[in-house]
Protein backbone atom coordinates (compact mmCIF):
# COMPACT_ATOMS: atom_id res chain seq x y z
CA UNK A 1 0.00 0.00 0.00
CA UNK A 2 1.27 3.75 -0.68
CA UNK A 3 1.69 6.02 1.79
CA UNK A 4 -0.66 8.18 0.52
CA UNK A 5 -3.29 5.91 0.70
CA UNK A 6 -2.46 4.42 3.40
CA UNK A 7 -3.07 7.75 5.16
CA UNK A 8 -6.14 7.68 3.51
CA UNK A 9 -7.44 4.79 3.79
CA UNK A 10 -8.55 5.34 7.75
CA UNK A 11 -10.33 8.83 6.65
CA UNK A 12 -12.24 7.13 3.81
CA UNK A 13 -13.28 4.56 6.36
CA UNK A 14 -14.34 6.54 9.30
CA UNK A 15 -16.58 8.62 6.38
CA UNK A 16 -18.12 6.07 4.61
CA UNK A 17 -18.22 3.10 6.99
CA UNK A 18 -21.96 4.10 8.97
CA UNK A 19 -21.02 2.12 12.23
CA UNK A 20 -18.95 4.88 13.31
CA UNK A 21 -21.75 6.94 13.39
CA UNK A 22 -23.60 9.94 11.28
CA UNK A 23 -21.21 12.44 13.24
CA UNK A 24 -17.86 10.54 12.33
CA UNK A 25 -18.80 10.44 9.06
CA UNK A 26 -19.38 13.82 8.62
CA UNK A 27 -16.47 14.85 10.48
CA UNK A 28 -14.16 12.60 8.51
CA UNK A 29 -15.52 13.50 5.61
CA UNK A 30 -15.63 17.29 5.87
CA UNK A 31 -11.95 16.62 6.65
CA UNK A 32 -11.26 14.70 3.82
CA UNK A 33 -13.14 16.85 1.42
CA UNK A 34 -10.55 19.75 2.40
CA UNK A 35 -7.73 17.41 1.52
CA UNK A 36 -8.99 16.96 -1.84
CA UNK A 37 -9.32 20.20 -2.46
CA UNK A 38 -5.66 20.48 -2.13
CA UNK A 39 -4.11 20.53 -5.45
CA UNK A 40 -1.15 18.21 -4.21
CA UNK A 41 -3.21 15.80 -2.48
CA UNK A 42 -5.67 15.34 -4.84
CA UNK A 43 -3.03 15.07 -7.63
CA UNK A 44 -1.46 12.38 -5.66
CA UNK A 45 -4.93 10.57 -4.72
CA UNK A 46 -5.27 10.33 -8.32
CA UNK A 47 -1.87 8.87 -9.35
CA UNK A 48 -1.83 6.34 -6.65
CA UNK A 49 -5.22 5.55 -7.70
CA UNK A 50 -4.09 4.85 -11.24
CA UNK A 51 -1.43 2.12 -9.72
CA UNK A 52 -3.32 0.54 -7.44
CA UNK A 53 -2.90 -2.98 -8.15
CA UNK A 54 -4.73 -4.82 -4.97
CA UNK A 55 -8.02 -4.41 -3.08
CA UNK A 56 -6.81 -4.84 0.93
CA UNK A 57 -6.22 -1.33 0.70
CA UNK A 58 -9.81 -0.63 1.42
CA UNK A 59 -13.22 -2.52 3.40
CA UNK A 60 -16.20 -3.10 1.13
CA UNK A 61 -17.33 0.44 2.69
CA UNK A 62 -14.20 2.18 2.01
CA UNK A 63 -14.53 1.09 -1.92
CA UNK A 64 -17.69 2.08 -2.60
CA UNK A 65 -16.85 5.85 -1.67
CA UNK A 66 -13.16 5.35 -3.73
CA UNK A 67 -14.85 3.80 -6.52
CA UNK A 68 -17.87 6.62 -6.92
CA UNK A 69 -15.24 9.04 -6.02
CA UNK A 70 -13.19 7.24 -9.34
CA UNK A 71 -16.00 7.79 -11.26
CA UNK A 72 -16.48 11.99 -10.59
CA UNK A 73 -12.97 12.21 -11.52
CA UNK A 74 -12.86 10.43 -14.60
CA UNK A 75 -10.00 8.72 -12.92
CA UNK A 76 -9.32 4.97 -15.05
CA UNK A 77 -8.53 1.88 -12.39
CA UNK A 78 -6.89 -1.22 -12.76
CA UNK A 79 -8.99 -3.77 -14.45
CA UNK A 80 -8.01 -6.75 -12.59
CA UNK A 81 -8.97 -4.58 -9.41
CA UNK A 82 -12.18 -3.48 -10.49
CA UNK A 83 -12.74 -7.62 -11.21
CA UNK A 84 -11.22 -8.45 -7.98
CA UNK A 85 -13.72 -6.28 -5.99
CA UNK A 86 -16.46 -7.84 -7.80
CA UNK A 87 -15.35 -11.36 -7.17
CA UNK A 88 -14.91 -11.21 -3.85
CA UNK A 89 -17.62 -8.83 -2.40
CA UNK A 90 -21.31 -9.69 -3.14
CA UNK A 91 -23.06 -6.22 -2.75
CA UNK A 92 -24.43 -5.84 -5.80
CA UNK A 93 -23.72 -1.91 -5.23
CA UNK A 94 -20.40 -2.02 -5.41
CA UNK A 95 -20.68 -4.61 -8.41
CA UNK A 96 -21.97 -1.87 -10.11
CA UNK A 97 -19.95 0.82 -8.97
CA UNK A 98 -17.16 -1.04 -10.13
CA UNK A 99 -18.72 -2.19 -13.26
CA UNK A 100 -19.33 1.71 -13.85
CA UNK A 101 -15.61 2.83 -13.29
CA UNK A 102 -14.66 -0.12 -15.72
CA UNK A 103 -16.81 1.01 -18.37
CA UNK A 104 -16.94 4.57 -18.03
CA UNK A 105 -14.82 6.05 -21.16
CA UNK A 106 -16.19 3.44 -23.10
CA UNK A 107 -17.37 4.14 -26.95
CA UNK A 108 -19.57 1.66 -27.93
CA UNK A 109 -22.37 0.76 -30.53
CA UNK A 110 -25.33 -0.91 -29.19
CA UNK A 111 -24.75 -4.73 -30.43
CA UNK A 112 -27.58 -6.27 -33.28
CA UNK A 113 -26.63 -9.26 -33.18
CA UNK A 114 -26.18 -11.19 -29.90
CA UNK A 115 -22.21 -12.17 -29.77
CA UNK A 116 -20.94 -15.37 -28.16
CA UNK A 117 -19.88 -14.20 -24.64
CA UNK A 118 -16.26 -15.22 -25.53
CA UNK A 119 -16.15 -12.98 -28.53
CA UNK A 120 -18.05 -9.52 -26.06
CA UNK A 121 -15.73 -7.29 -27.75
CA UNK A 122 -14.52 -5.61 -24.16
CA UNK A 123 -12.20 -7.33 -22.21
CA UNK A 124 -13.06 -5.96 -18.98
CA UNK A 125 -16.64 -6.81 -19.44
CA UNK A 126 -15.37 -10.19 -21.06
CA UNK A 127 -13.53 -11.86 -18.48
CA UNK A 128 -16.71 -10.34 -15.93
CA UNK A 129 -18.76 -12.50 -17.59
CA UNK A 130 -16.51 -15.23 -17.74
CA UNK A 131 -15.67 -15.34 -14.58
CA UNK A 132 -19.84 -15.02 -13.47
CA UNK A 133 -20.34 -18.27 -14.89
CA UNK A 134 -17.09 -19.73 -13.62
CA UNK A 135 -18.00 -23.23 -11.64
CA UNK A 136 -17.19 -23.05 -8.04
CA UNK A 137 -13.82 -25.66 -7.37
CA UNK A 138 -15.81 -27.93 -5.23
CA UNK A 139 -18.01 -28.87 -8.49
CA UNK A 140 -15.89 -31.13 -11.20
CA UNK A 141 -14.51 -29.39 -13.26
CA UNK A 142 -16.14 -31.44 -16.28
CA UNK A 143 -19.16 -30.65 -14.91
CA UNK A 144 -20.83 -29.20 -18.77
CA UNK A 145 -19.85 -32.96 -19.83
CA UNK A 146 -21.54 -35.26 -17.04
CA UNK A 147 -24.68 -37.13 -18.77
CA UNK A 148 -28.06 -36.22 -16.72
CA UNK A 149 -26.46 -34.06 -14.11
CA UNK A 150 -29.45 -31.53 -12.95
CA UNK A 151 -28.27 -28.23 -14.21
CA UNK A 152 -30.90 -26.93 -10.99
CA UNK A 153 -27.51 -27.93 -8.84
CA UNK A 154 -25.06 -25.67 -10.30
CA UNK A 155 -25.17 -22.30 -8.07
CA UNK A 156 -25.63 -18.94 -10.08
CA UNK A 157 -25.52 -16.25 -7.02
CA UNK A 158 -22.54 -15.13 -8.97
CA UNK A 159 -24.10 -14.82 -12.30
CA UNK A 160 -27.37 -13.26 -10.92
CA UNK A 161 -25.29 -10.78 -8.76
CA UNK A 162 -23.32 -9.90 -12.09
CA UNK A 163 -26.43 -9.18 -14.29
CA UNK A 164 -28.46 -7.17 -11.80
CA UNK A 165 -25.04 -5.07 -11.88
CA UNK A 166 -24.92 -5.03 -15.46
CA UNK A 167 -28.35 -3.55 -15.50
CA UNK A 168 -28.34 -1.18 -12.86
CA UNK A 169 -25.48 0.96 -14.63
CA UNK A 170 -27.91 1.12 -17.04
CA UNK A 171 -25.11 1.85 -20.23
CA UNK A 172 -25.55 0.51 -23.98
CA UNK A 173 -22.46 -1.38 -22.97
CA UNK A 174 -23.46 -3.19 -20.24
CA UNK A 175 -27.01 -3.91 -21.64
CA UNK A 176 -25.50 -5.59 -24.10
CA UNK A 177 -22.87 -7.63 -21.49
CA UNK A 178 -26.14 -8.93 -20.08
CA UNK A 179 -27.72 -9.39 -23.14
CA UNK A 180 -24.49 -11.91 -24.15
CA UNK A 181 -24.96 -13.50 -20.57
CA UNK A 182 -28.56 -14.47 -20.33
CA UNK A 183 -28.18 -16.28 -23.70
CA UNK A 184 -24.81 -18.12 -23.61
CA UNK A 185 -25.22 -21.84 -22.81
CA UNK A 186 -23.92 -23.38 -19.93
CA UNK A 187 -25.07 -25.42 -16.97
CA UNK A 188 -26.51 -22.65 -15.05
CA UNK A 189 -27.98 -20.98 -17.83
CA UNK A 190 -31.96 -22.09 -17.30
CA UNK A 191 -31.20 -20.68 -13.80
CA UNK A 192 -30.48 -17.63 -14.47
CA UNK A 193 -32.98 -16.58 -17.37
CA UNK A 194 -35.72 -18.09 -14.51
CA UNK A 195 -34.06 -15.31 -12.17
CA UNK A 196 -34.25 -12.91 -15.18
CA UNK A 197 -37.67 -13.78 -15.24
CA UNK A 198 -38.64 -13.05 -11.85
CA UNK A 199 -36.78 -9.91 -11.68
CA UNK A 200 -38.96 -9.05 -14.70
CA UNK A 201 -42.26 -9.66 -12.97
CA UNK A 202 -41.42 -6.96 -10.19
CA UNK A 203 -41.45 -4.01 -12.81
CA UNK A 204 -43.85 -2.08 -14.17
CA UNK A 205 -45.30 -2.89 -17.89
CA UNK A 206 -43.32 -0.24 -19.72
CA UNK A 207 -40.37 -0.90 -17.71
CA UNK A 208 -41.19 -4.75 -19.04
CA UNK A 209 -41.00 -3.76 -22.73
CA UNK A 210 -38.24 -1.99 -22.83
CA UNK A 211 -36.08 -4.82 -21.03
CA UNK A 212 -38.24 -7.49 -23.71
CA UNK A 213 -37.14 -5.19 -26.67
CA UNK A 214 -33.48 -4.18 -25.33
CA UNK A 215 -32.40 -7.58 -23.88
CA UNK A 216 -34.22 -9.80 -26.16
CA UNK A 217 -34.06 -12.56 -23.43
CA UNK A 218 -34.47 -16.13 -23.37
CA UNK A 219 -38.14 -17.84 -22.59
CA UNK A 220 -38.42 -19.08 -19.18
CA UNK A 221 -37.44 -22.48 -18.61
CA UNK A 222 -38.88 -25.24 -16.65
CA UNK A 223 -36.14 -27.71 -17.72
CA UNK A 224 -32.71 -27.85 -19.29
CA UNK A 225 -31.40 -25.94 -22.24
CA UNK A 226 -30.35 -28.24 -24.93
Amino acid sequence: MSTTLALAADFIERMSNPAYGIRTNEEYALRFAMLLDSEQFGSLMIHEAKELSAIDTLTPHGWLWFLRWAQSQSVPLNHKVLLDVIETWSSVLLQASAIDVGTQDTEWTEHRQIVPLEEFNHPFLRELLLRSIRLPETEPSQVEKIEGLDEGLVRTSRAEGVLVALLQVGREITLDAATTLLHHRWMGQFKLVNYFWLLWQGLDAETQEVWNSRLRPPQQSTGQFR
